[in-house]
């Protein structure tokens, strides 16, 4: 008989581990991390996984220079990033390279968000990532937008005689 497996992206280091889905939330990570068995109950999962994300959109929001490996910025990555999160579906919709300056560039991803209800939402990250390894784990700071897609009719000029 098999058994129902889980996966789960420790909060401190990022790993990923695989567990028995009726121990989820039981197991520390190699790191050092353990999870914190208060009396709310609370086993990790996220059950409006939108209303966590706007939650969070506001947060940095309130910031003034939100710095990515910031706490809100980890609960982000953690659902964003989620190996197979569940209760909700995580698609890429959009990807923006490009910008900057000497040190850094920016990224810009958009991301399909589904919950199991149905329910579905779009969130922009946008980050500045280093340009060169000299910056690799520098401060740069990001931010999470609400978004709808919305079909844009655009003129682009092209080579060619007008007249």
């Amino acid at each position: 008989m098999e058994r129902e497996t889980t996966t789960y992206t420790c909060p401190q280091c990022r790993r990923q581990s695989r567990v028995l889905a009726d121990e989820y939330g039981d197991h520390g990570c190699p790191c050092g991390w353990e999870p914190d068995y208060d009396e709310g109950g609370d086993d990790g999962r996220v059950e409006n996984v939108i209303e966590k994300l706007r939650e969070l959109e506001a947060k940095v929001d309130a910031e003034r220079w939100p710095i990515v490996g910031d706490g809100n910025w980890r609960e982000i990555a953690d659902i964003l990033d989620a190996y197979e999160p569940e209760g909700y579906e995580i698609d890429v919709v959009a990807e923006k390279f490009g910008g900057g300056g000497r040190w850094f560039t920016t990224e810009d991803i958009t991301y399909k968000v589904t919950q199991s209800d149905g329910k579905v939402a779009y969130f922009s990250v946008n980050r500045e990532r280093p340009a060169t390894e000299m910056q690799e784990g520098g401060d740069f700071s990001y931010g999470i937008r609400e978004v709808v897609p919305k079909e844009v009719t655009v003129i682009k000029y092209v080579a060619g005689r007008s007249a």
